[in-house]
């Protein structure tokens, strides 16, 4: 105090001297502060470019892989989207920027040519030409492996400055995919088991985001009656079984279940309904078939999932492995959104889904335990109905599309903020 009295009011020429150029100095700094929070203003508000490298957001719309990117897409308010699609199939995604370098997008792997055309497209655009206008971020959407951790340090070598996030969908299956992960700047998971696995391995900055999905829109009546008509009478029972058969290795299951069902709810239905992956998945749906348990029946392909979904009394996910899945499968929550009863497994992520409220969840290690909540349940439609209410307003709280893109928005501007 006693130095800012003198200096103010020192009135010699020495004095006079100090107090302009301290003037001077808090002026610079006022200017620098005012500065620094009109970029932070323009960074909250301005529209963030995101370049999202993922499979192709494409038609047919049946790969999880696809369809989380496709409904972040959708969602999101403030954030203008660079995206991959086929280059045979026309995508109304908006508002976005479309490269179309896929040469197909059927096909659930990705080969080694599409590899190169990702690599490409991305070098030939923003690290070839200066002058292009360069995204914020660069998004990635796959499980940790050799193709994302080559393609993460192609893009440090090749196009540096833009900081790399990527959307674990899976949970890593040995510790050196995880370590594959040392090459992003950010990683987003979506479930507490894949967080707490990538944390305990490696130090990056890293969020939980739980996958959304949009709103469903009520059916026509006379639509859902005739999908229940091709597999039930009016008042029997209908269960349906959304997932894969080679993978899940859960065959022995379903036929325990389906042995209930025939004794207990004569007349009922268990649907199996999946996109075809392998060709085990094609025989093990035709064993199935001819098992001698008439009430499995396996649907056919041109039955859309939002009608099995509206049509079921009650969907069924009694997996024992994971592999090949999302932490948490989407069409569990297309199930919620519909306002179905939901019964699942406690493997790995799944169990986080039984936390909720929304859905029942029992020891994948004791299928009896499993066997006998569902016939627990279908036995009361009073209590399918009071379990699918609270699928209801489960996916209403956790699971919307609009709040996965809410906070996957948050993580973009914190990374636009740090650039």
């Amino acid at each position: 105090m006693d130095a800012y009295r003198n200096l103010v009011y020192d009135d010699t020429w020495n004095g006079r001297f100090r107090a302009r150029v301290f003037v001077f100095l808090a002026d610079a700094f006022v200017v620098q502060l005012a500065t620094a929070v009109k970029c932070q203003r323009s960074v909250r508000n301005a529209m963030l470019s995101i370049h999202l490298i993922t499979k192709p957001l494409s038609p047919p719309w049946n790969d999880s892989a696809r369809n989380l990117p496709r409904y972040l897409v959708e969602s999101a308010s403030s954030v203008h989207f660079s995206i991959f699609t086929d280059r045979t199939q026309p995508t109304h995604l908006h508002p976005c920027t479309i490269h179309p370098v896929y040469s197909h997008a059927s096909t659930p792997v990705l080969s080694h040519l599409n590899k190169m055309r990702i690599f490409y497209s991305l070098f030939s655009r923003y690290g070839m030409h200066q002058d292009i206008p360069r995204p914020n971020l660069f998004h990635a959407f796959f499980t940790p492996n050799r193709l994302s951790s080559a393609m993460f340090r192609f893009l440090r070598r090749w196009i540096p400055g833009i900081p790399c996030i990527q959307t674990v969908t899976a949970t890593p299956e040995c510790d050196a995919d995880i370590d594959r992960l040392n090459g992003v700047d950010g990683i987003i998971t979506l479930s507490r088991v894949t967080e707490h696995r990538i944390a305990q391995r490696i130090h990056r900055p890293i969020w939980m985001i739980n996958p959304g999905v949009p709103d469903v829109d009520p059916l026509p009546r006379d639509q859902i009656q005739a999908c229940r008509s091709r597999y039930v009478a009016d008042t029997a029972l209908l269960v349906l079984y959304p997932g894969d058969l080679f993978f899940s290795k859960c065959t022995s299951d379903l036929l325990q279940i389906a042995d209930m069902m025939r004794l207990r709810f004569p007349g009922s239905r268990l649907i199996v309904s999946n996109r075809v992956k392998t060709t085990e998945d094609t025989q093990t749906a035709i064993d199935l078939c001819h098992s001698g348990y008439p009430v499995i029946a396996v649907a056919d392909a041109s039955e859309s999932m939002p009608v099995l979904l509206s049509a079921a009394d009650l969907v069924i996910f009694p997996i024992r492995s994971m592999h090949g899945k999302m932490d948490i499968p989407l069409v569990l929550i297309e199930a919620m959104a519909h306002g179905k009863p939901v019964i699942v497994s406690d493997f790995g992520p799944l169990k986080e889904v039984g936390e909720t409220g929304g859905t029942i969840v029992y020891p994948c290690i004791d299928a009896h335990i499993g066997i006998d909540r569902i016939h627990e349940l279908l036995q009361s439609r009073e209590q399918l109905s009071l379990l699918g209410g609270r699928a209801r307003d489960v996916y209403e709280r956790r699971f919307t599309a609009r709040r996965m893109a809410m906070q996957t928005e948050v993580v973009y501007r914190e990374f636009a903020h740090e650039g």
